[in-house]
């Protein structure tokens, strides 16, 4: 019976892998990534059917350990996508370790083929050797997978989501199974068995994350760094595994198995919300920085990134305004946020938005004294503005006396607002979305952010300045080609009253009115190529070229007839 679970488990898994690759195959083509990915299904495929008619042979344990570095090479492929920077080429360490390690569990493998291990002491550190380089590959294995959702950018996580979590499920069963297997051989039995039918409830998710048939491609963040947390979550998670394990074996009753095989299952369940939730992710980020931590941040590290965010260039780098509210989003951990500056009139006005998914302008109906009063008070009192401690009604008196417009309060995706103050001015307010994880903001938020925005307000003040100067200049351009048109009509101006008063006396001669109508001629293309100048895209007059005999003009200089081109 045990033998026909663990044939039929695996085979159903082989043959979804099989499907998988065939019906990847049969949708074109494939190319770049998509190459490893159908590489990964088909070694899956091969080492689920040789683990269904041939468990415990040789060729079975090289497959897996093929099927873990095509895998893993998959994850590399996927993090080079848009080419490796420093932070990229950081974490190229533990790929070659993880490939390293398989590397080594072949070693290991081959063994029996090259010495003599009929010893049973011989064969029993081979075995744990060869176990614990499986956990440890597992383990580095689920480092790689969280680190590669954790740098990729929000608008691409989608597409990579079911296959990360696919991945966490396969090897994060492979790091309990080998686990229990090294603590106490026997007590993975059951494990074994069911390992097949693991490895096909995961083949779903892999068949819905490549439906789009553009592969995987995603665009990794630039403000994503390898944390290393992941792999201290993985040491202690192990560390746990083994002494629940010991205890359990120290019990020695019958129940006691088959409880800690049941206990792996919501322990899997806690370690894929953590990896794949945002909430529970920056909750465990807030507790260990308050429990572990002298401060909640490492300032060199939010300074650094700050700055590097704002001072960003180049064809692709978003406006000033939106950088800044991307830094300061990124220091709270914040989905999004708006830039609010006041207008001539003294209304509040949008000037930058990046991921914002509240109203555009949120206090457009604003009393235009309310705002004003309200912005006077922020530039005097320099406080960053909880909104939601103003609508819980937790708010200290200060912050209470502060008369913020019932629009921005009526706002549910303001969370806090940072004031941009330079030189005692108020010269912008960033309204900050709720992070997913909320906490409430104490002294270290309130330095920082204050520190930050002064120097996002010098920022922006001088863009302001450079913005006026160059409106002056072009300012100063229009009035001195208005000057040279005006001198171009005045011109005109003597020249047709000129023509009007020796009309007077010279009307009847046929010479004159010639004259007078080539003049009113050359006149009306003058004035049309004033007009084309002052249009807003307008330039000078084309010149037509026309053929003009030279012979009646100079016989003497010219025997022969030449034909030249002038402008009217």
């Amino acid at each position: 019976m045990e033998g026909l679970i663990t044939f039929w488990t695996h085979a159903l898994a082989a043959a979804l892998f099989a499907s998988l690759l065939l019906w990847e195959l049969r949708r074109g083509r494939p190319a770049g990534t998509q190459r490893y990915l159908l590489s990964a299904f088909g070694m899956t495929a091969v080492w689920a059917w040789l683990s269904a008619v041939a468990p415990d042979a040789l060729s079975t344990d090289y497959a897996e350990t093929a099927r873990n570095l095509i895998w893993v090479g998959v994850l590399y492929r996927l993090s080079q996508w848009n080419g490796a920077d420093a932070r990229q080429r950081g974490v190229l360490p533990v790929y070659v370790a993880v490939a390293a390690v398989l590397g080594m569990h072949l070693l290991i493998g081959a063994l029996p083929l090259l010495v003599d291990t009929s010893d049973p002491a011989s064969a029993r550190a081979m075995m744990s050797t060869a176990l614990l380089l499986r956990i440890t590959a597992a383990a580095g294995a689920l480092v790689l997978v969280h680190n590669l959702y954790g740098q990729s950018a929000p608008s691409s996580r989608g597409e990579i989501r079911l296959a990360m979590l696919a991945l966490a499920l396969m090897w994060g069963f492979d790091l309990n199974l080998y686990t229990l297997a090294y603590l106490d051989i026997s007590a993975a039995d059951y494990m074994w068995r069911w390992r097949g039918l693991a490895l096909a409830l995961v083949a779903p998710l892999f068949a819905l994350s490549a439906g789009d048939g553009q592969g995987w491609r995603i665009k990794l963040s630039r403000a994503a760094t390898f944390q290393s947390i992941s792999l201290l979550a993985i040491c202690v998670y192990f560390a746990g595994m083994i002494l629940f394990a010991n205890a359990v074996r120290g019990i020695g009753l019958n129940w006691a198995r088959a409880a800690g095989i049941g206990l792996l299952i919501p322990v899997t369940v806690a370690a894929i919300a953590l990896l794949m939730n945002a909430r529970a992710r920056a909750w465990t980020r807030t507790k260990v920085a308050k429990h572990f931590f002298e401060h909640r941040y490492d300032y060199r590290a939010e300074w650094l990134r700050f700055t590097d965010t704002i001072g960003a260039w180049g064809p692709d780098a978003p406006p000033l305004g939106e950088r800044i509210v991307k830094a300061f989003a990124a220091i709270l951990e914040s989905p999004g946020g708006l830039l609010l500056v006041t207008n001539d009139s003294g209304s509040l006005e949008p000037a930058a938005a990046w991921n914002w998914r509240g109203d555009a302008a949120p206090a457009r109906d604003a009393p235009r004294n309310e705002v004003t009063a309200f912005w006077n008070a922020v530039a005097e009192d320099g406080r960053m503005i909880d909104f939601e401690a103003r609508r819980g009604g937790w708010a200290t008196p200060r912050e209470r006396a502060l008369a913020v417009p019932d629009a921005l309060l009526a706002e549910p995706e303001a969370w806090a607002g940072v004031p941009l103050i330079h030189e005692r001015r108020l010269i912008g307010l960033v309204l900050l979305s709720s992070p997913p994880f909320r906490q409430s903001l104490d002294w270290e938020d309130y330095d920082l952010l204050r520190t930050a925005g002064r120097q996002a307000a010098s920022s922006l003040s001088e863009a302001h300045g450079q913005q006026a100067l160059m409106n002056a200049q072009r300012f100063e351009d229009f009035n001195r080609r208005f000057a040279f048109i005006l001198h171009d009509i005045k011109n005109l101006v003597s020249q047709l009253s000129l023509l009007s008063r020796n009309a007077e006396r010279h009307a009847d001669n046929p010479d004159f009115r010639a004259d007078m109508v080539a003049t009113l001629k050359s006149s009306v293309g003058k004035m049309n190529d004033l007009l084309q100048r002052i249009a807003p895209k307008g330039g000078a007059r084309i010149a037509q070229l026309r053929p003009i005999e030279l012979r009646p003009s100079c016989p003497r200089r010219s025997p022969t007839s030449a034909v030249v081109t002038t402008s009217n």
